[in-house]
């Protein structure tokens, strides 16, 4: 079994290779990945109803090139988790957390901006 340093080190090593390959696709800007202090900020959420916190592995924001001819995503922001395992583990129970998440972070930030705070 790999010791929590291994593990925290291929992650990072994954994140950053994700990084590297969507800024490669020309539609996205990849601005935040954690464990970095401002993408910590970034990329952390609070669970409703608790105080336990959840994060996204990186985000960044849309740049709308590519395939997208119309462009309906530029402008607008982008969490990602990253998986670098070597087999397919339990992604998919993974899977269902990371909808979870990714529901919770919408909802936050429809909240925020309904009181007139700006995500960018």
């Amino acid at each position: 079994m790999p010791s929590g340093e291994e593990i925290q080190r291929k992650g990072e090593e994954g994140a950053h290779r994700a990084k590297r390959w969507l800024e490669r696709t020309l539609r996205a800007k990849v601005q935040w990945v954690n464990p970095d202090r401002t993408a910590v900020k970034k990329l952390t959420y609070k669970w409703p109803g608790d105080n336990n916190t959840f994060s996204f592995d990186l985000g960044g924001t849309f740049i709308g090139q590519g395939d997208d001819a119309d462009k309906t995503r530029e402008g607008e922001n982008f969490f990602a988790e990253v998986k670098n395992y070597s087999s397919a583990s339990d992604q998919s129970s993974m899977f269902t957390d990371f909808l979870a998440k990714c529901y919770v972070a919408r909802i936050t930030s429809e909240f925020l901006r309904t009181f007139g705070f700006v995500l960018r």
